[in-house]
């Protein structure tokens, strides 16, 4: 019983101040591999409390809570930190995209070389008209004007009334050209390599 009351009245080397000032040095932490740390840390625990042994393992719960839940609780702030830097980093990727939309409409209004603003500028759709797709994957054919699309049936050969033409005068009918028949290039039996 004397040693109950001499374990829980307090102690003066073991009562530890109310405040530290500046000049106090933090306490060591107790890693368990030096011995003369080891014996402080046991004198300065009753010896009830090391006695019995279910009680001792008890100590850490109550003064630094269960460790499972010290866990979670750390698990749970390190996911609201990174849910927080991804709400960030996503923030800002989307920032940075309509900023690189905002620039990019403003430089289609701009000179390409920036040195001519009476040149119009040029985009990748207005290089090449003739290769823009419809909405059917064709692609479109340039509008060109054709003299001789008048003179050609649906199978792209000379209608009848102008065939008889050509005939007449003696010009060539395989290809539309105004040279005689007879040095055609295109007619069968003028073409290269046919004997």
């Amino acid at each position: 019983m004397e040693e109950l009351t001499q374990s829980v009245t307090p102690r003066d080397n073991s009562k530890a101040p109310a405040f530290k000032t500046p000049s106090m040095k933090a306490p060591d932490s107790f890693d368990g591999t030096q011995a003369h740390k080891l014996r402080l840390f046991i004198k300065s625990y009753p010896s009830y409390i090391l006695n019995n042994l279910p009680f001792f393992e008890s100590q850490p719960f109550t003064l630094f809570g269960d460790p499972n839940e010290v866990r979670k609780a750390e698990q749970e702030l390190d996911n609201l930190r990174m849910k927080e830097s991804c709400h960030v980093s996503l923030v800002d990727t989307r920032y940075h995209e309509r900023q690189k939309e905002k620039c990019g409409n403003q430089e289609k209004n701009l000179p390409v070389n920036g040195t001519n603003p009476s040149k119009p500028p040029q985009n990748s759709s207005s290089k090449r008209p003739h290769q823009k797709k419809n909405k059917k994957g064709r692609k479109f054919k340039a509008s060109k004007d054709k003299p001789h699309a008048a003179l050609l049936n649906k199978d792209n050969r000379l209608i009848s009334s102008e065939k008889e033409r050509r005939i007449e005068e003696g010009l060539c009918t395989s290809c539309g050209g105004k040279q005689p028949i007879e040095k055609c290039f295109k007619r069968p039996q003028n073409k290269p390599g046919s004997s």
